[in-house]
């Protein structure tokens, strides 16, 4: 799977959630990750509630980019 699906839905999971941004991390085996991390005044739950239809996009739109992916493999 391409690794902008995901990141794209990170970062539109960052701007929906005022306090939020995402911090890359790397284990000593060299394992690499990216969180969404929040300051203490955030209250992500409510603000994508509150956002609800773009969180919903988000959600539409990385669905939709796994189904075209996993359809370009099978053609394969």
């Amino acid at each position: 799977m391409p690794s902008t699906i995901w990141t794209d839905y990170f970062n539109e999971i960052v701007r929906l959630i005022p306090g939020a941004s995402v911090e890359h991390g790397r284990s000593k085996a060299g394992n690499e990750w990216d969180d969404v991390v929040f300051d203490d005044e955030a209250r992500p739950l409510e603000s994508l509630f509150a956002r609800k239809d773009e969180w919903r996009a988000a959600v539409d739109l990385a669905v939709k980019r796994v189904k075209e992916a996993l359809a370009k493999q099978s053609k394969k």
